[in-house]
C-alpha cells in the first residue's frame, strides 16, 4: 500500500534569526502528492528544543490541504529557543503518513522587545529639590507579554560631569514610585533621567529619556547628628544551625536621612561596607560554637550605630556528612535531628540525644508544621516521599508518582508546608492535600522563612526568589 509522497521543506531550513512574530513555512510539493488518488494534507509541526539524540517533542502548528506550499505561522511572543526545528509530513484518508521533512539544522526564535515604557514624573524642565518622585505608568505593561520584564533606571549630566548611572535596577512592574533622592548632586540644569525595560533573555525596549532636568538644591540644608536604628534576624530566629551559609534579615531606620551603609563583623575580622539591602546571605567561619554577628549601620549624614548583634550556634559537626538536617522547636525547647549512614534515623535532643524512628532511606530535609515532624526521603527513583512523625512511629503521608518529584528542602509558612522539588516545582501542603504553586528552572535547593515572607534559593542561581502568600519577586544577590 502506497504511502502519500513527502514534501520537500524549503524555509525555514536552519541557522535563521527570527525576531518576527510570524513565520512563512514554505515547502515544495511533491508531484502528485499521492499515487492512488486519495485526498492528501499537510501536517506541519515545530519542536520546540530540539536534540536529535533523543525523540523530538513534535508539537503541531497545523494541517493544509494539499494544493497549498505556504503557511503563516503566527507564535505570539511565547516562544524563545536557539535550537527550533520545523517539519512537514503528508496524511491521506486511510490515515497513511509520509517519513518528515525536518529543518536541516537549529534555527533561532527570540522574543520580542518589551514595550517602551512611560515616564509621568519627573518632566522635562521640570524643577526639583531633594528628592524626586519617580512614577512610571505601568498600563501599557500589565497583562503583555512585557510584564514579566524589569525596569532600570540612570540618571546623567553633561555640566554636572555625571557619567550614566544607576538609581534602581531589576525594579518589577508594579512596584509603584520610586524616591530619587537628588540632596546631594550638584546643582545643574540639563539632567537626563533614562528608563527601559528588559526581560530575562536580555531583550531590551527603546530607552526614554527625560531631558533637561533642574536640580537646584538651595535655601535649606539637613543637620543629622542621630544614628539610624536597626535590627537584624538570622534565618527566620532559629538559635543554632549546621549550615555555614544564613539568611539575614536587615532593617534600618533614620529619623532624619536614611540607612547608607553597613558593615558585618564576625570575631574581629570586619568586612567590607556595602549598601544596605533587606536580605543578605552570610557565611559563619568554619569551626563549631557559638557565633556572634555583629553589624554597624550608617546613615546619610555618618552616623553609626553602636554593635547590632546576634548570637547564632553551630552545634554539630559540618563536615558529617551522615547529619542530614537539623531543626528547633521552641514550643518545647526540642531539637531534632535527621541522620543518614547505614541506618537513617530521627532523634530527639532534649538534655539528651534520644532515637525516634527509622527510615528505609536517607533522610533529605525536616520541617515542622504545628507542631507534627515531617521528613523528605531521598529516594532511588526521585520521585516524593514524606513522612510524619506521630509521636510513636513515622508513616508516609505524602507520596507523588512525578518525574523528579523528589523532596529536597521543606519550610512551614503561614499555616502551610512548602515543598522544594528536584524538577523546580514548589508544592504547598495544607495537611490535606498537595497542590502546585509554582514552577522555576531549576532544583529548589533551599527555603527559608522570616515569618512574613518565603525566600527560595536555586540550585546554581545567583538569584532568589521571594513570595509573599500572593507573588513571587526574583531578587539578584
Amino acid at each position: 500500500m502506497a504511502q502519500p509522497s513527502r514534501p520537500t521543506l524549503i524555509f525555514p531550513n536552519g541557522g535563521e534569526d527570527i525576531l518576527t512574530r510570524v513565520i512563512k513555512i514554505s515547502w515544495e510539493e511533491s508531484i502528485p502528492a499521492s499515487n492512488d488518488g486519495l485526498s492528501v494534507w499537510y501536517q506541519i509541526y515545530y519542536s520546540e528544543f530540539y536534540n536529535q539524540l533523543d525523540e523530538p517533542d513534535w508539537k503541531m502548528i497545523a494541517m493544509v490541504p494539499a494544493g497549498n506550499s505556504s503557511f503563516f505561522w503566527k507564535i505570539g511572543n511565547y516562544l524563545s529557543s536557539d535550537k527550533v526545528r520545523v517539519a512537514i509530513s503528508a496524511i491521506n484518508t486511510r490515515g497513511e503518513r509520509s517519513d518528515l521533512s525536518i529543518s536541516a539544522n537549529d534555527f533561532v526564535i527570540r522574543r520580542a522587545s518589551p514595550p517602551t515604557p512611560a515616564v509621568i514624573s519627573p518632566v522635562p524642565n521640570g524643577r526639583y529639590g531633594r528628592t524626586i518622585d519617580i512614577v512610571l505608568d505601568d498600563n501599557a505593561v500589565k497583562g503583555t507579554f512585557g510584564q514579566r520584564a524589569k525596569y532600570y533606571i540612570f540618571f546623567s549630566s553633561d555640566k554636572a560631569d555625571i557619567p550614566l548611572s544607576p538609581i534602581a535596577q531589576k525594579v518589577p512592574v508594579g512596584t509603584g514610585n520610586i524616591k530619587w533622592d537628588i540632596s546631594t548632586l550638584k546643582p545643574s540644569d540639563d539632567y537626563v533621567l533614562t528608563v527601559y525595560l528588559s526581560d530575562d533573555k536580555g531583550n531590551k525596549s527603546s530607552e526614554v529619556n527625560v531631558n533637561n532636568i533642574q536640580i537646584i538644591n538651595e535655601g535649606f540644608f539637613l543637620i543629622d547628628t542621630k544614628a539610624p536604628s536597626g535590627f537584624i534576624r538570622i534565618n527566620e530566629g532559629d538559635e543554632f544551625s549546621r549550615e555555614r551559609d544564613v539568611s539575614v534579615n536587615l532593617f534600618v531606620f533614620d529619623e532624619t536621612t536614611c540607612g547608607h551603609s553597613m558593615q558585618f563583623q564576625e570575631g574581629e575580622e570586619a568586612g567590607p561596607s556595602e549598601a544596605i539591602v533587606n536580605v543578605k546571605y552570610f557565611q559563619l567561619s568554619e569551626e563549631d560554637g557559638v557565633k556572634t554577628l555583629k553589624i554597624l549601620f550608617q546613615d546619610y549624614g555618618a552616623n553609626r550605630t553602636n554593635d547590632i548583634q546576634k548570637s547564632f550556634r553551630i552545634m554539630f559537626d559540618i563536615d558529617n556528612k551522615d547529619i542530614a538536617d537539623v531543626i528547633y522547636q521552641p514550643s518545647n525547647d526540642t531539637i531534632w535531628l535527621g541522620h543518614n549512614g547505614d541506618e537513617p534515623a530521627l532523634y530527639r535532643i532534649e538534655e539528651g540525644t534520644s532515637f525516634v524512628a527509622r527510615l528505609n532511606d536517607p533522610i533529605n530535609s525536616l520541617a515542622i508544621l504545628n507542631s507534627v515532624v515531617y521528613i523528605s526521603i531521598d529516594t532511588p527513583d526521585n520521585t516524593a516521599s514524606i513522612f510524619r512523625f506521630t509521636g510513636n512511629e513515622a508513616n508516609e503521608v505524602i507520596s507523588l508518582t512525578d518525574i523528579e518529584s523528589e523532596i529536597l528542602s521543606m519550610k512551614s509558612y503561614k499555616g502551610s508546608l512548602y515543598l522544594g522539588s528536584l524538577s523546580g516545582i514548589l508544592y504547598v501542603y495544607d495537611e490535606t492535600a498537595v497542590n502546585s504553586l509554582q514552577v522555576f528552572d531549576a532544583p529548589i535547593e533551599k527555603l527559608y522563612s522570616d515569618g512574613s515572607l518565603l525566600y527560595i534559593l536555586l540550585k546554581n542561581s545567583s538569584s532568589i526568589f521571594i513570595y509573599d502568600g500572593a507573588s513571587f519577586v526574583e531578587v539578584e544577590v
